[in-house]
């Protein structure tokens, strides 16, 4: 890969966009980060939106003169997510990468947060944190503890020098460590999963991989209001496991799913054969716990106790969901996101 080695600014914030009419939400926020515009740049990557969408988004753009912002195209023989980022990277002038997304909204001081552990040397990325704002109810409240139990593993395995977690939606790493491992390169045909691969490839020495524990190296984003909106997200998440050299991630769900039905179950079982005890209860409550203990330090950390309320209601619903999502990797439904075909690599 072509490594560009001029760099005029600090920091390159890449976002490629498709299909997003919220985009000026995420420039308003980033509009508004800590440090001097002069010393990042935004570069907006439109990965084959329509003419009128792409005038949109320039349109947006015009309303920040004082941003430094550039607005490309993918060319026409590339196209994905991967695609569009690597392209990204390629225009990019700044020693540091981050990455988001369009339909997030980072903190006003996400870029200083996210950069600050780069005074190391020998980190070459750092993986931030996502939130969900802005819809109540029990789905809602379950992805909010999912996503704080995936914060509490991520800080965790990063400080055990072994990153298991990571988000594309907050992300940053050095350009020059992104080249040195080619990029995507070795799974450029699997639709999601950029952010963990380059993880996996970037964390071969031990501290190359941070994980910014501070509230404000944290994105917000909504949560999926429908069901299938919900699955399907999640069924596109878990097939990018099966393209991992390392299938611990993949047969530690699976493992965790069968537990959890057997010990949602044995109580039920007992109870329909006459013995009703409230000790056949116990292994549940042990496995909910260990699922509390995860998200309880995110809870503290965020501002957000209140959220532990719904940790029952949540574990429950658990069963069900992975259950679920068990069986959609078994049956390999075709899925889709955004208008394509999602590749799992299988």
């Amino acid at each position: 890969m072509n490594r560009p080695d001029i760099s005029m600014v600090k920091y390159s914030v890449i976002v490629p966009f498709r299909n997003e009419p919220e985009m000026g939400e995420l420039i308003t926020c980033l509009s508004k980060q800590s440090i001097s515009f002069s010393d990042w740049e935004l570069l907006l990557i439109s990965d084959h939106n329509s003419e009128l969408e792409l005038e949109a988004v320039k349109e947006m753009v015009r309303l920040f003169p004082r941003m430094n912002i550039s607005v490309f195209p993918l060319p026409e023989d590339l196209q994905g997510k991967k695609a569009a980022l690597t392209f990204g990277i390629s225009k990019a002038t700044g020693g540091i990468v981050l990455t988001t997304d369009a339909d997030c909204r980072p903190s006003g001081a996400w870029i200083s947060e996210m950069t600050a552990g780069f005074s190391n040397h020998s980190v070459k990325m750092i993986v931030g944190n996502v939130r969900m704002i802005g819809a109540g109810g029990l789905l809602a409240a379950y992805q909010e503890l999912e996503h704080f139990a995936f914060y509490t593993i991520s800080a965790f395995s990063c400080g055990w020098g072994n990153p298991r977690l990571c988000t594309g939606a907050s992300l940053a790493f050095r350009k020059s460590c992104f080249f040195e491992v080619n990029g995507y390169e070795g799974n450029e045909k699997i639709s999601s999963g950029d952010d963990m691969f380059l993880m996996r490839k970037m964390a071969g020495s031990p501290g190359a991989v941070l994980h910014a524990g501070a509230r404000e190296a944290t994105v917000l984003t909504f949560p999926a209001l429908s069901q299938n909106q919900f699955f399907a997200q999640r069924l596109r998440w878990l097939s990018k496991m099966h393209s991992f050299s390392d299938q611990n991630a993949l047969s530690l769900f699976v493992v965790d799913t069968i537990v959890k039905v057997m010990l949602f179950l044995m109580p039920l079982v007992f109870g329909a054969l006459g013995y009703w005890e409230w000790v056949y209860f116990i292994p549940l409550f042990i496995r909910w716990f260990i699922d509390f203990l995860l998200v309880l330090l995110p809870s503290i950390r965020f501002r957000r106790m209140a959220m532990l309320i719904w940790s029952v209601p949540a574990f429950l619903m658990s069963v069900w969901v992975q259950s679920r999502l068990l069986a959609g990797l078994i049956n390999k439904p075709e899925l889709q996101w955004k208008g394509r075909v999602v590749v799992d690599g299988r």
